[in-house]
């Protein structure tokens, strides 16, 4: 009996080292999944009010940059406008002088509009207004120096003898046109740069949505 016994043990023992291990998922057995978070939604963590909000990162400075460096090349430019008018006016020069104008009025009425572009640039950062006032005054400065310029260019044109007080005005007037747009470019570039920049990300049903 007791031989009995041990076989049978023994071969209990066998037949639990040879079955086969019990499958981690019963055959038949079905699951269910979350569904995905929506878009915009948040996961994970505190997100009270981060859909309004978005979220803020640094925004490129060189707008300022730029307005920066319009300031400066609008002061340069005033003082060659008036030098230039000067020197026009005093130096006698008749077979040269549809020339020197040409030149002169193609400088004068182009630096104004470059200017109060690059200030324009650095005004689209959110809290940048610059200068109002002094953009208005150089504005009316650049159109009375426009129609004094064609004026010149047609005397000259008909070699007729233009007075000396009238180019120079019209250097004045370049000047005027240019230093308001060149202090304005500067507030632009100040603010700029005291600014506080950011870019807002928003979910969107295509993916992220940067607005600046």
């Amino acid at each position: 009996m007791t031989f009995a016994l041990l076989w049978s043990l023994a071969g209990s023992a066998f037949a639990q080292a040879v079955a086969p291990p019990p499958p981690l998922i019963e055959p038949g057995t079905t699951f269910r999944s979350e569904p995905p978070p929506k878009v915009g939604s948040c996961v994970g963590g505190d997100c009270g009010g981060s859909r309004a909000r978005g979220l803020a990162v640094p925004r490129p400075r060189s707008s300022g940059r730029l307005a920066f460096s319009a300031a400066i090349f609008g002061a340069v430019s005033a003082a060659l406008s008036l030098g230039g008018a000067i020197a026009i006016a005093v130096v006698d020069d008749p077979d040269s002088e549809i020339i020197t104008r040409s030149v002169w009025f193609g400088y004068v009425a182009v630096s104004p509009p470059i200017v109060a572009f690059s200030a324009y640039r650095a005004r689209r950062q959110r809290g940048v207004k610059g200068v109002p006032s002094a953009r208005r005054l150089g504005w009316v400065a650049y159109s009375a120096v426009i129609s004094q310029g064609v004026l010149q260019l047609a005397l000259a044109a008909r070699d007729y003898d233009i007075s000396p007080g009238f180019t120079i005005a019209a250097g004045g007037f370049g000047a005027l046109a240019l230093l308001p747009h060149a202090f304005d470019a500067l507030a632009c570039a100040r603010g700029a740069r005291t600014a506080a920049p950011r870019a807002v990300i928003r979910p969107s049903l295509t993916g992220l949505h940067v607005q600046f």
